[in-house]
């Protein structure tokens, strides 16, 4: 008979349970260090699952640049109140999502997604890859 400790390690192995939490932070920096020109925006999970843009596109920036958003900082360029009041009621333990668009390219979520943190800083990922083969890890508060 497996004892727990057995057990654990080998469904952490299969990928049936996992000891590592989405990485945290309050804001999120992306670098681009593919062979494209990319932009990407922030979506906040809602109570019933679905997804709301939390804080619109950054424009496109070349491979070598890093793009970075704050959501700590009130003084974002919010497009309507509806965001706005979002932005306000954000709160800690809040999923967020990064959706990224290449320029002639593929758009794709980046995983694994944000857990907000007001008191840590921004969770940093870099991209690498083509316009259809984009991947993207994380390098700066990842591992909780």
């Amino acid at each position: 008979m497996l004892s727990k400790l057995t057990l654990a390690f080998t469904l952490a192995v299969m990928g049936v349970i996992s000891c590592q939490a989405d990485p945290q932070g309050s804001g999120v920096c992306v670098h681009n260090g593919g062979g494209y020109s990319m932009r990407f925006q922030l979506q906040l999970q809602n109570d019933d699952g679905s997804w709301s843009i939390l804080e619109g596109w950054t424009g496109y920036y070349p491979a070598g640049q890093t793009k970075c958003v704050d959501l700590k900082n009130t003084s974002l360029s919010l497009g309507s109140d509806e965001l706005r009041e979002a932005l306000e009621e954000l709160s800690d333990g809040r999923i967020i999502r990064i959706e990224q668009d290449i320029f002639w390219g593929a758009t794709n979520y980046i995983k694994p997604y944000i857990t907000y943190n007001s008191s840590l800083e921004k969770t940093k990922f870099y991209c690498s890859g083509t316009t259809y083969h984009s991947k993207c890890k994380c390098k700066k508060n990842c591992d909780f």
